[in-house]
């Protein structure tokens, strides 16, 4: 994993600052305080960033009920903030459970792979082979779904790690192709970059 001093930082910054803004309508003030927290204390952050996501969850589940795709979302995101902060164990059930309510979107919904590819590093962390299968969809789907090649590598990237100790030559090259698609993708794809880094270094 990136260093707190890192790109886990500025991941975590740029994914509250956009689902704060955009599902939960802080304040700038309030966006501010949960995007760019200290280092020293980013655990602290994080709990204080699901604080909004679980509050949310809650009005969500009261107006649309507990399979609204909004409501989905929420649960991802609980998924991804727990997994950035390196708890896969609390991070696999929001996934599945959010997993559950897109699949009633149809089969190869983008939303779809967003979260097959979360729950698939979240088991390759894990050390579980059920990363594998996930990975594979999320790629399938992603490739006809989407013109981002940098979603497409974040699952390849997955793959990879699922399938290292079955395949560890093809697992080294996934990671290799993500992590030139992570690079011709500029800023974009820093924090996957640096991931992806620090695993080839490891394997």
């Amino acid at each position: 994993m990136a260093t707190v001093e890192g790109e886990d930082v500025e991941k975590m910054r740029r994914r509250r600052r956009t689902i704060l803004q955009n599902f939960y309508g802080a304040t700038e003030a309030e966006q501010e305080k949960q995007a760019a927290p200290d280092p020293a204390s980013i655990d602290n952050a994080a709990f204080d960033a699901d604080r909004y996501f679980e509050r949310a969850l809650r009005m969500l589940e009261e107006v649309h009920g507990s399979e609204h795709p909004n409501v989905g979302i929420t649960v991802m995101n609980l998924g991804y903030s727990a997994r950035d902060r390196g708890d896969c164990t609390k991070a696999l059930p929001y996934f599945t459970r959010a997993l559950g309510i897109f699949e009633k979107l149809g089969p190869t919904h983008p939303y779809i792979a967003h979260t097959l590819v979360g729950r698939a590093h979240c088991n390759a962390e894990l050390d579980q082979s059920a990363g594998i299968a996930d990975a594979e969809r999320a790629i399938e789907i992603l490739q006809s779904q989407t013109s981002d090649p940098a979603q497409v590598a974040e699952a390849r990237f997955a793959l990879a790690r699922a399938i290292w100790k079955r395949e560890p030559a093809r697992a080294r090259k996934l990671a290799t192709d993500a992590r030139a698609t992570f690079v011709a993708s500029g800023a974009a794809a820093k924090a996957s970059l640096v991931q992806v880094d620090e695993w080839l270094a490891k394997h």
